[in-house]
């Protein structure tokens, strides 16, 4: 039966800076869903006041603060509230370093002009009544999705449209980017791309996605140092779009003049921004035909055209629903056929621009127009790139794009970064921009095991590298990790990482707030293919980058707020602890005790298996000297399983001859406790096994063995090695631990007292284990020293039975036929041949010894086929043969001499 339950869930969105106020704006979706239906989507924010804020606040405390007070504020948003914590504090460091302003002085009377501006295209939110909720992904969750488009929060933005009579600056200064960049922490915070076209009316720039009021505050602020830019604006008219003008518009796509094109497209970009008209396009599919029709006819033409064409296009691939009729009038396979003409003549101009250059003929005057031309090409690739990115929600259409070699092709965009060692004048904003959106496509791709075998294919590795050392902004290093981090899934990428000397940077990445979360995910990928114990797989260069990310790692955990550390923190200090080379570290430095000291305070299981990693390092056991009480004390306090193991396992593999271990046990009681957790049903398996490696290591001080040796311990170990026999590792530290009592007077007295011990011993001297049959023999040694209810013999005789057990165990089935038949004279085989009782004995041995492959006699024949072999023949031939040797003397030590005469054995029992 189908589920009908209404349920609303909280979508998160977008976090963002207010233009004017001190205060965070996080926004959400209310969504209400009926089963598998989505029903309603209402869209909300709330605000988080920020007066209290300072220049001189410390952000990342400031982040963590407001991440754990709002509910609409999730962990994994950190990076977005660093960042306009970041933008405030520039905000307000700027208005306490302006000079107070000069007294207004009242305007003089002039008579009203038409302004002159330059157009703009503002931040447009598209708001449809029920957009379709996107596709999700099966994946794991740690890997790294890249982020969706949202709609707008309401249709009052949309007023946005209309025509701004401000001046605006050309350039505008670096500190008003950060609209213009991709948000990449949070799903919903894609830019859209700006309309663009050039030297005709209806021409829309890239203002790089900011609001129009942030956009004439950023205008006042820099216009006092752009007089001389202002001169050199271009004079252009903004046609106010309207819906009853909508076929003059189409009309104006037939006509033969470009500039009509471009005004006509123009004009149609701006309608489709409001939300309430794309019902009417939709309702006319001859306008979508018609677009799409140009579209192909422009593929070699004006430029311009096709940007305003796609930016159609994009405000339409934006909603899930729209998709299929994008895809009915072939925008998508349209699209990839720009992306490969732009390619083509991308690498055709920088032919020829190098050519020039090097001849000495690219003067100012060619790298101005170069700069142009690459303004103008990236931002016709960032449009059709983000189009196809909507449309490969679809993971069909994504395995199309990628039969297309979009891989390839997103690939190639990432050398764009070395464009601007030969066009130095390259618009930076624009370039970072595109090259983020391109890893963010790839690290949609990337999602899916088979698209990261095409990326090792093609290197994708090598070339995140380069644009990693190449690039300066921060939020495009961090798309860059994220990427990496998706592929490091893969053994053969996790190890070209190392092999490539890109540890260092991810090291120098977990030091900046930015990208430290993803850096410590990658890191912990890396360390968790290195090989623990193999100092050969560690070269210089990479020793040297771990040390120092543990010393970075060791003070985020230390001055860790939480109770509790992030997983992924405690993570990577786990695998960077079990390298010695990263151990000595923390163990030589200030961090062990303080490690120990939070370990103590928060009983932090994972902190706890960090200092227990350190202490499985000999080199470094006196370093934990001091703290043997503290870390008793630990495990007497642990309320938790896997801390009370981790602090166990701690002392286990604590062997210093100078640390009194029989004070340990008498000044906090131990012993009691660590005999109860022997107890049959008190423990689980582990902490079973970590009490008996305690046991066998603080055995090594001489004065535990009056401690150790009472017949309460011992009976409580022979019941664990009784109900454990199968445990291989429970047997063998069992073991161990009693060879370690038994080697004092008070443990080889209790141990030889216990009967059922050294039966037990006695059945373990015939294990598989070699290690615990030498260790068993160790033991029984100890015991027969002492010979105090005399076990030398019973020891000896089982001895000999192990040494001897298949001989034995053969001649007792001999005997044991011998038996079944001794009642009859005459026996048939298989053929109804009768043999006399002796001979079908002898027949019946041989063919016990060889099978089917009888001993030829020495005239040739078998003795089948003359007369059976003698007795006495056969257990020569048996003992020549070396595959038994007869070594049975019951009662008695194994001495060769001491064989008696008959080869078989048979005088045994007569």
């Amino acid at each position: 039966m189908a589920d009908t339950r209404v349920v609303r869930k909280i979508k998160l969105g977008k976090i963002e800076l207010d233009a004017k106020d001190p205060v965070i704006i996080a926004n959400y979706d209310t969504v209400t869903r009926r089963g598998d239906v989505e029903i309603d989507r209402k869209p909300g924010n709330t605000r988080v006041n920020l007066s209290k804020f300072k220049p001189s606040s410390n952000v990342e405390k400031y982040a963590e603060h407001i991440v754990a007070k709002c509910k609409y504020i999730h962990h994994t948003q950190r990076n977005q509230v660093i960042r306009a914590l970041q933008a405030l504090k520039a905000r307000l460091s700027k208005s306490l370093a302006r000079p107070p302003d000069k007294p207004k002085e009242k305007p003089k009377e002039r008579k009203k002009l038409t302004p002159i501006v330059k157009v703009v295209k503002p931040v447009v939110r598209l708001n449809p009544q029920q957009p379709a909720p996107r596709p999700t992904t099966p994946p794991s969750k740690d890997i790294q999705h890249p982020p969706q488009p949202t709609p707008a929060a309401n249709n009052s933005d949309l007023k946005a449209t209309s025509v701004q009579s401000s001046p605006i600056p050309e350039t505008q200064p670096e500190n008003n980017r950060d609209a213009g960049t991709i948000d990449l922490a949070s799903p919903g915070s894609r830019p859209m791309p700006a309309t663009g076209g050039a030297g005709a009316e209806g021409k829309i720039a890239n203002t790089g996605g900011e609001t129009a009021r942030s956009i004439r505050s950023s205008a006042r602020s820099s216009g006092r140092k752009s007089a001389r830019r202002k001169k050199s604006r271009k004079k252009l008219k903004v046609p106010k779009a309207k819906m009853k003008e909508l076929d003059s518009y189409i009309e104006m796509l037939y006509e033969e003049d470009v500039k009509l094109k471009i005004k006509g497209t123009a004009s149609i970009v701006v309608l489709v921004q409001n939300a309430e008209n794309l019902d009417t396009f939709v309702g006319q599919p001859s306008i979508m035909r018609t677009l799409g029709r140009l579209l192909a006819d422009e593929l070699k033409g004006n430029v311009d055209v096709l940007i305003n064409i796609l930016q159609i296009f994009f405000c339409f691939s934006s909603f899930s629903q729209l998709h299929r009729l994008l895809l009915t009038n072939k925008v998508g396979e349209t699209t990839m056929k720009i992306l490969d003409l732009e390619r083509k003549r991308y690498d055709h101009r920088m032919g020829r621009w190098k050519d020039a250059k090097a001849a000495g003929r690219f003067g100012e005057e060619e790298t101005r127009k170069a700069v142009k031309v690459l303004e103008k090409q990236e931002h016709l690739l960032y449009i059709s790139y983000y189009i196809l990115l909507n449309l490969a929600e679809d993971s069909q259409i994504q395995v199309k794009m990628i039969q297309r070699d979009i891989v390839e092709s997103l690939l190639d965009e990432l050398r764009r970064q070395s464009t601007r060692e030969l066009v130095p004048g390259t618009h930076v904003n624009m370039t970072d921009d595109l090259l983020q959106l391109a890893v963010i496509f790839l690290k949609s791709i990337s999602i899916f095991e088979e698209n990261i075998q095409e990326l090792s294919r093609l290197g994708a590795m090598r070339k995140l590298q380069a644009l990693y050392e190449a690039s300066t902004h921060p939020d495009l290093r961090d798309e860059v990790l994220q990427l990496m981090f998706n592929l490091s899934f893969d053994d053969k990428q996790r190890a070209l990482v190392i092999s490539n000397g890109f540890h260092k940077h991810i090291v120098e990445a977990i030091g900046e707030p930015v990208t430290r979360h993803v850096a410590i995910k990658l890191l912990y990928h890396v360390t968790c293919g290195l090989k623990m114990g193999d100092p050969s797989a560690l070269t210089e260069d990479l020793v040297v980058s771990l040390q120092n990310a543990t010393k970075i790692v060791s003070q985020l955990i230390i001055a860790c707020r939480k109770k509790l550390v992030d997983d992924h923190l405690i993570s990577l200090g786990v695998n960077l602890a079990a390298h010695e080379c990263c151990a000595t570290v923390i163990a030589q430095g200030e961090f062990l005790p303080r490690l120990l000291k939070r370990s103590h305070t928060n009983l932090d299981n994972l902190l706890m298996k960090m200092v227990r990693n350190v202490s499985n390092h000999p080199r470094l056991w006196k370093a934990f000297t001091p703290f043997m009480h503290q870390l008793v004390g630990m495990a007497l306090r642990s309320e938790s399983h896997d801390y009370l193991v981790e602090a166990l396992r701690t002392l286990g593999n604590i062997q210093v001859p100078d640390v009194l271990y029989h004070q340990l046990l008498i000044k906090h009681g131990f012993l009691e406790p660590l005999t109860k957790y022997l107890n049959a049903g008190m423990a689980e398996d582990d902490i079973v096994l970590a009490v008996l490696i305690v046991i066998g290591t603080f055995a090594i001080d001489p004065r535990t063995g009056p401690l150790f040796g009472n017949r309460k311990l011992v009976d409580k170990m022979f019941l664990v090695l009784k109900d454990k026999k199968q445990d291989e590792d429970m047997v063998l530290q069992g073991m161990f631990a009693l060879f370690r009592i038994s080697l004092y007077k008070h443990g080889r007295e209790a141990v030889s007292k216990h009967e059922d011990m050294v039966n037990l011993l006695l059945e373990f001297t015939t294990d598989e284990s070699e290690e615990i049959r030498n260790l068993t023999n160790k033991v029984l040694d100890l015991v027969v020293q002492s010979d105090s209810d005399g076990w030398q013999s019973k020891i000896r005789e089982r001895r000999f039975y192990g040494m001897n057990r298949e001989w034995i165990e053969y001649i007792d089935s001999t005997e044991a036929e011998q038996e079944d038949f001794k009642d009859g004279d005459m026996y048939d085989d298989a053929e109804g041949q009768y043999y006399d009782d002796d001979e079908y004995h002898q027949m019946h041995a041989a063919h016990e010894m060889w099978g089917d492959n009888t001993p030829e006699r020495e005239d040739g024949m078998s003795p089948e086929d003359d007369e059976l072999v003698e007795p006495r023949d056969y257990g020569e031939s048996l003992e020549s043969s070396g595959r038994f040797s007869p070594r049975y003397r019951s009662g008695a030590p194994y001495d060769e001499e001491d064989l008696d005469d008959d080869g078989l054995g048979q005088s045994r029992r007569r």
